[in-house]
């Protein structure tokens, strides 16, 4: 049998610092994400809890066009 491929740890333990460092930022940002996801989804609960007429209407519209577009394209909007 014929190895047509073999991969290099080499270059894995000779750029350890920049991909620990990518990994740091990684967490960062996701941790960040998910914060700001769950600030966002408490106060849209809690406007449409308390049915105040535009605020309803706009949380409404927010989770509408957020639920109904692919990530794609809210990506290329971003």
């Amino acid at each position: 049998m014929k190895i047509l491929a073999a991969f290099e740890w080499s270059f894995i333990w000779d750029n350890r610092v920049e991909l620990w460092e990518g990994f740091k930022n990684t967490m960062k940002v996701s941790a960040i994400g998910v914060a700001g996801a769950f600030v966002i989804g408490l106060v849209l609960g809690a406007v449409r809890a308390h049915r105040i007429p535009v605020l309803n209407q706009l949380a409404w519209a927010y989770v509408e066009v957020i639920r109904n577009t692919p990530i794609l394209v809210q990506i290329f909007l971003l």
